[in-house]
């Protein structure tokens, strides 16, 4: 019941909004209720962009753990911190987990480099690898010059589960 208490609000925050893909009607609702945000407001407020802090949106660093793009990576983060938040939360406690958990969201939403990464894989697994055969720098081109959204709890599991492996080879 205490891992309850600590992970359920993130849970149903998570399954309570709607996913990018619902919103624009691109994919069907799901069958429990959702929270009526648009489109055009769920990317601005729940998704995050390089520019937000500069706009007056630095909270969205925050939020972007509660959008998701469709309803898959939805229920992967949502059976990924079921999974994986329970040996972090009955060691760090409430307040450790939410530390752990959105912290790894916001520095994940912060770090221009590991975004970088990932576009370059996202770009090779396009173009078969070209991309960063003909240079080496299009990734950083492109992470600085496109219009980027990030969502998703990925990198707040992903703390977790760091911290579990941490607490599983200290015993």
């Amino acid at each position: 019941i205490a891992y309850a208490q600590t992970a359920g609000p993130y849970l149903a925050s998570i399954a309570v909004m709607p996913t990018i893909a619902s919103a624009a009607a691109a994919e069907p609702l799901p069958p429990w209720p959702q929270l009526p945000i648009s489109h055009d407001e769920l990317l601005r407020n729940f998704t995050h962009t390089s520019g937000d802090a500069a706009c007056g949106r630095g909270w969205t660093s925050a939020t972007c753990l509660l959008a998701h793009t469709d309803h898959h990576h939805r229920v992967h983060n949502l059976l990924g911190l079921a999974v994986a938040g329970w040996r972090p939360a009955r060691a760090l406690g409430a307040q450790g987990f939410a530390l752990t958990f959105v912290g790894g969201g916001v520095a994940a939403a912060l770090n221009s480099a590991g975004r970088e990464v990932q576009v370059r894989n996202w770009l090779d697994n396009g173009t078969r690898g070209w991309a960063s055969y003909v240079t080496p720098r299009m990734a950083k081109l492109w992470n600085e010059n496109g219009a980027w959204r990030l969502c998703g709890a990925s990198a707040g599991v992903f703390a977790l589960l760091g911290v579990d492996l941490c607490l599983s080879l200290e015993q």
